[in-house]
């Protein structure tokens, strides 16, 4: 009967572990994830570069921010590493004894970065030019982008935190709010007048910890004006807190934000807001250029920036179709962008909205490795470095062992029931591996990331090119046994049996024996076996040692 539990998993074996090596293999078991819910694909980085490990390569997974390396990636490919938003100021009216008797225009191109200090530069040039008065309004053309009315992407219970702003042609101080709080004032480096401050802070003379160490900060939508609530005691010892939300729309406060340094830079402005085109007859008065793309990516890779990478997304749609971006055309873009440049599987790369803030994103393990061996033969170093780097910055800057620092370049991924990585590795024999691991799991959350820590770890530390190519499949072993002779029966010591996770102790003491062992998964669980011995006699010359230095209630076992 054990035998025929043990030949049905022979041939799942050969099905799902067919090509990983056996370190892996046992890695997965451990985890205690399914197999159904994992995806691998590794190999010799390159587009001639060797397989290493694949498993469910053709499954459509949810890739969380994973998805931003596609996004990031095809951006390169359209735009170049030298692209540059711009932010246009018109006039239709000539500009004469210093003044614009008129409307201001602002034409807004997606620029993701553009904030307070950008605003502050295109004021001084306007002084500069010599003007001191605008008689009109601000009339700001959003149209590049088709733009929602929602501030927020409402994606999760947190629908004001920074990661759920929404994109903007006319874009904003990553479209978030910052309010400075020290004991119970609270003040903010931008007036803005589009929201309100509800203060019901207390300072009190107490230490600067637990309840007292930061305020409760709410956001009430439901009111005219957007209102900040402030609330609880806070230590008038604390160092000052700064609370980072979505409150406003973004082209308010870029409004608002002209509108403050008009009167701080002596220029005469007492018109309002209005939303509309550049008229045809508008003539340039500045044409203001964001930071170069390959700084823009980087901070969207390393940081996980959802915004930025969506700002990006629409701008791929505008940019191949001379029109409005919208998320329909961006998605078609990105297709057509990998597919031109040789991104093999680019179909199967589904990015919804650009970011990985979504559900409906899908991708498969083998699209990420075509399109990771793609940039590396393409940009090398110069991708790579717009990763998370092991040890020196990003989602990754703390969560390898300091042995791996510089030795790896990932993108994470995670929401509810995901967690995703990939990127390269560099062994300590200075290969480089294209890795992609994703896992779309129930116990994603804490057996997820710790699989693919032990996997990585595995390609720094122990996997070169002689030992990858040498170590046999333990699926190929069993398998091997199973048909070799398979008249004749063979023999374990069985020392455990596991319905859940594998006792780590256990697996441990047999390493420290030197013997051979096999996990076999039954209807009863997973049995743990030590051999297999040529014969009954050898096994029970063995099952005194197995006794005393791994388990007292083991027994022999044959098939």
């Amino acid at each position: 009967m054990l035998f025929r539990y043990i030949s049905a998993w022979f041939i799942f074996a050969a099905c799902v572990f067919a090509q990983l090596p056996a370190p892996i293999e046992n890695m997965i078991i451990k985890s205690g994830i399914s197999t159904r819910d994992i995806s691998i694909s590794i190999k010799e980085s390159g587009t001639s570069g060797k397989s290493i490990a694949s498993l469910n390569h053709n499954t459509e997974r949810i890739p969380a921010s994973v998805i931003k390396i596609a996004t990031t990636y095809a951006g390169l490919l359209e735009l170049g590493s030298g692209y540059r938003w711009k932010t246009v100021v018109y006039s239709t009216d000539n500009i004469s004894d210093g003044a614009v008797d008129g409307n201001l225009y602002i034409k807004g191109y997606g620029d993701p970065a553009f904030e307070t200090n950008d605003v502050i530069k295109i004021v001084e040039f306007l002084k500069s030019r010599g003007i001191r008065t605008i008689s009109g309004d601000i009339i700001m053309d959003r149209s590049y982008f088709e733009s929602s009315n929602n501030s927020s992407a409402n994606f999760d219970e947190h629908p004001y935190n920074p990661y759920n702003a929404m994109p903007d042609a006319m874009m904003f101080n990553q479209n978030t709010t910052t309010l400075s709080i020290e004991g119970s004032h609270v003040s903010s480096d931008v007036t803005d007048k589009s929201y309100e401050i509800d203060n019901r802070l207390q300072s009190v003379n107490k230490r600067c910890t637990g309840r007292y160490s930061w305020p409760s900060a709410r956001v009430i939508t439901s009111s005219p004006k957007p209102i900040v609530v402030l609330s609880g005691k806070i230590s008038s010892r604390c160092s000052p807190r700064k609370i980072t939300q979505i409150v406003t729309k973004s082209y308010l406060a870029c409004f608002y934000s002209f509108a403050e340094q008009f009167k701080n830079g002596g220029i005469r402005f007492s018109g309002g807001l209005k939303l509309g085109n550049v008229p045809s007859n508008a003539n340039e008065i500045i044409v203001y250029y964001s930071k170069p793309f390959m700084e823009i990516i980087s901070e969207t890779n390393k940081e996980s920036n959802n915004l930025f990478a969506r700002q990006i997304f629409l701008t791929l749609g505008a940019h191949s179709s001379n029109s409005k971006g919208t998320l329909v055309r961006s998605r078609k873009a990105m297709t057509d962008i990998l597919n031109k440049h040789g991104v093999r599987h680019a179909s199967t790369i589904k990015a919804d909205n650009g970011s990985g803030l979504s559900r409906n994103a899908k991708a498969t393990s083998m699209a990420f490795e075509s399109l990771l061996d793609n940039a590396y033969s393409k940009y090398n170093s110069k991708w790579m470095e717009t990763l998370s780097i092991a040890g020196v910055d990003g989602t990754i800057k703390r969560r390898f062992p300091s042995s791996h620092h510089r030795r790896v370049w990932m993108k994470t991924g995670t929401v509810k029931g995901v967690k995703n990585i990939a990127g390269y590795v560099r062994s300590r024999s200075g290969t480089d591996y294209t890795v992609v691991i994703l896992v779309n799991s129930p116990k994603a959350k804490y057996r997820g990331a710790k699989l693919a820590n032990e996997i990585i770890e595995w390609l720094v530390n122990g996997a070169n090119d002689e030992r990858i190519d040498k170590s046999e499949s333990q699926a190929d072993r069993i398998i091997s046994d199973s048909k070799e002779k398979a008249d004749k029966h063979k023999h374990f010591i069985q020392v455990g049996t596991f319905k859940g996770t594998i006792n780590k102790k256990l697996l441990k003491k047999i390493k420290s024996t030197r013997l051979d062992y096999r996990l076999v998964s039954t209807h009863k669980g997973t049995k743990v076996l030590v051999g297999p011995f040529v014969n009954k006699q050898d096994a029970r010359s063995h099952l005194k040692k197995v006794h005393r230095s791994i388990s007292s209630t083991a027994f022999i076992v044959t098939f």
